[in-house]
């Protein structure tokens, strides 16, 4: 590996601490997060996708020069965040973020927290319910392709052509509309305490999610997962980060294996769901 590096991982891990010096604070927790984004995608793609497969497609000086651009931006996002998030917040920027006191003092447990997750989750549940109204009139009826594709039929309610025309906008809206209410309701799931609340939530999952993994895209699944699964581990999960560490691990070789199971079974646009469970 070129020296750049390995001074963007050096980058990364100082940085990090300094993260987590500065959870407390607005821009800490955040921070943190963009530098694990930036650890997964560039060094541990390097690592986890075969580096030398890089090496047959680019020469050396144009793969050391990408290295010193990451390194470039983890210098002036280190630098900027903390003093961006001064001018964006003002009088503001000294207070104390509230993230961290949800999920070390679990704040969340808090009764008027509840009420409000209660009311939020109606809302979404309204918002799901109305959506999906719609999208069964787009896949006129088929309930089954849109709720349980892995009986081996999948439609899609807002797939439209690659050369946007119409309502092509509205249709890109509803799509990622529908990701972020399941994703929402996955975290309603993780964190309330009222049994229909959660029992709702779970049941808009178990209809929603399928879509998503028995899907060809990888990213979407990941947007529909992520959270939820966050939510139940740092904030419900009621062990160490010791524990919770480990969890995370599992759920990773989980969601990894399933990705590799997508990979191994997709054929040109779709994904081959008969095939894929016959190799489990």
């Amino acid at each position: 590996m070129p020296l750049p590096f390995y001074l963007c991982l050096l980058a990364i891990f100082g940085l990090g601490y300094v993260a987590y010096q500065g959870r407390w604070k607005g821009w800490g927790l955040p921070m943190g997060m963009v530098l694990t984004t930036v650890a997964v995608w560039y060094p541990g793609d390097a690592i986890y996708n075969d580096y030398q497969g890089y090496r047959t497609l680019f020469n050396d000086a144009i793969l050391s020069d990408a290295w010193w651009q990451v390194l470039l931006f983890l210098a002036a996002f280190g630098c900027g965040a903390p003093l961006l998030h001064g001018v964006v917040n003002g009088r503001l920027a000294g207070r104390r973020g509230h993230a961290m006191a949800y999920l070390e003092r679990q704040r969340y447990r808090n009764a008027a927290v509840q009420v409000r997750l209660r009311r939020l989750a109606g809302g979404l549940f309204v918002a799901w319910g109305l959506l999906m109204v719609i999208a069964l009139v787009q896949v006129r009826g088929n309930v089954i392709g849109l709720f349980a594709p892995y009986f081996g039929e999948k439609v899609d309610p807002w797939g439209r052509g690659q050369i946007g025309g119409g309502f092509s906008a509205l249709i890109s809206l509803a799509s990622y509309l529908q990701i972020f209410l399941t994703a929402a309701c996955g975290v309603v799931a993780a964190l309330a305490k009222n049994g229909r609340t959660r029992t709702i939530a779970l049941v808009i999952c178990g209809l929603a999610l399928p879509a998503y993994l028995f899907d060809r895209t990888r990213n979407t699944m990941l947007a529909v997962l992520m959270p939820g699964l966050l939510a139940w581990v740092l904030m419900r999960l009621r062990l160490g980060w010791a524990g919770k560490a480990g969890a995370l691990a599992l759920g990773f070789l989980i969601v990894n294996f399933w990705m590799a199971v997508v990979m191994a079974n997709r054929s040109g646009m779709s994904f081959d769901i008969g095939g894929a469970l016959g190799s489990i």
